[in-house]
């Protein structure tokens, strides 16, 4: 199956911050930046607590392409061939899928 290479990006750089865990649904995104840095908001991610994202990490929830193959939205032989997102025209990646 393909995704979106995005989608399954961990780190990203954002306003001259590190972002990190934005690719993961295992892990809470983390940033570099002051105001997540010093936060005292604190929220409940399953049994764990985190801190609420910042606006760097709100950014690239918003930006982020989410398309994979089984989101109903097909690609051209052409983009399926030559690993392209028929969303955003960025890369795609070869996953695999446990069943």
């Amino acid at each position: 199956m393909q995704q979106c290479r995005s989608l399954g990006r961990d780190t990203w750089h954002i306003g001259g911050y590190i972002q990190t865990g934005m690719g993961s649904e295992r892990t809470w995104p983390t940033c570099t930046c002051a105001a997540y840095k010093f936060s005292k908001t604190i929220k409940m991610f399953g049994s764990c607590m985190v801190k609420p994202p910042c606006k760097h990490i709100k950014e690239i929830q918003k930006t982020r392409c989410n398309w994979c193959q089984i989101s109903g939205i097909e690609q051209t032989p052409e983009q399926k061939e030559k690993h392209i997102c028929p969303v955003c025209g960025g890369k795609t990646e070869v996953v695999s899928v446990m069943v």
